[in-house]
């Protein structure tokens, strides 16, 4: 994805494929009836606990096992749990979902564990966080050097890679502060994949960065009996929220959700009560209910402003 210049979220993926993934299919091998190096005995059962700040709770109805907010929102990684299966969230428990963070430091120092004081981890599980994320990717990605422009397409900088922007990062280009005209900060405002440009605009720019529709490809349902038809009408009634990075708050409020054909490919579309800054491509994007449950998730393709002319 980000030599396609768009900017993932690397812990989704790491979730899905490798702790909830790879992870998953070998306590499967360990402990499996017919052949696992662990046996169990009858009537037992294994489970992976691991210590994120979100809830699995299992519907007494249907017996569903649904993932849902963390009861401590300032610590809430739903967000990133959201491309886990039901399938795998039946063999996995996250006790510390129920409890806020400075609960769980009080039990930590009760029974003197070695983290009692450790500090929160930051950034990603599997990239060393001495050096410069852009210097990890140079070494997996070749350069791949391009302009830098205004949206008239007046060059005035160049990039050696999309993957080393973020759209609202600041552009770092040095523009005539002199003329009115550019007087002021540039921030990265779009990228031009087919042209391999990045596109800067001044923060004002309301056409550049506000957005109210949002373009979801690889959409998956966490639970196998969500479908479009059965949540659309729930979204324009206010039933659901999403969510474009972790820990956003608030929420954003939707107006409606669609299914749209984009370039002979099927995508979402949720359209927006309010026009948002700093959507950026590549992103997952996470519908929730009022409650906090997790409805599904996907990877934001494409951002447009409704209210301007379209000009695909």
């Amino acid at each position: 994805m980000y030599s396609k210049g768009l900017t993932p979220n690397p812990d989704v993926g790491c979730n899905k494929f490798v702790k909830f993934g790879s992870m998953i299919k070998h306590l499967e091998s360990y402990y499996a009836s017919d052949g696992g190096k662990q046996k169990l005995d009858k009537g037992q059962r294994w489970w992976l606990v691991t210590g994120h700040y979100a809830r699995v709770l299992q519907n007494e109805q249907n017996g569903q096992y649904q993932l849902f907010r963390s009861t401590y929102l300032p610590k809430d990684q739903s967000y990133y749990l959201s491309m886990v299966p039901e399938k795998v969230l039946s063999k996995v428990l996250m006790p510390v979902g129920h409890y806020t963070k400075p609960e769980i430091r009080k039990i930590a120092q009760h029974y003197n564990l070695i983290t009692k004081d450790k500090k929160d981890s930051q950034g990603l599980c599997f990239v060393s966080q001495v050096g410069k994320f852009k210097d990890f990717l140079a070494e997996y990605l070749p350069s791949q050097p391009g302009d830098i422009v205004t949206k008239d397409g007046k060059v005035w900088g160049h990039h050696t890679g999309l993957w080393n922007a973020t759209i609202g990062q600041k552009s770092g280009v040095s523009m005539p502060q002199g003329d009115p005209k550019y007087h002021g900060v540039w921030f990265v405002s779009e990228k031009r994949i087919e042209k391999n440009q990045l596109v800067i605009s001044k923060f004002d720019d309301v056409d550049a960065f506000v957005k109210d529709l949002i373009y979801v490809d690889e959409w998956t349902w966490l639970n196998e009996d969500l479908s479009l038809d059965k949540i659309k009408d729930g979204v324009s009634n206010g039933d659901f929220v999403g969510q474009y990075r972790s820990l956003q708050d608030p929420p954003l409020e939707l107006k409606d959700l669609g299914y749209v054909d984009v370039n002979n490919e099927g995508k979402l579309v949720f359209k927006l009560a309010e026009l948002i800054k700093g959507i950026a491509p590549g992103q997952y994007f996470v519908l929730y209910n009022r409650l906090g449950r997790v409805m599904g998730s996907g990877i934001i393709v494409d951002t447009k402003n409704s209210t301007l002319p379209d000009e695909s």
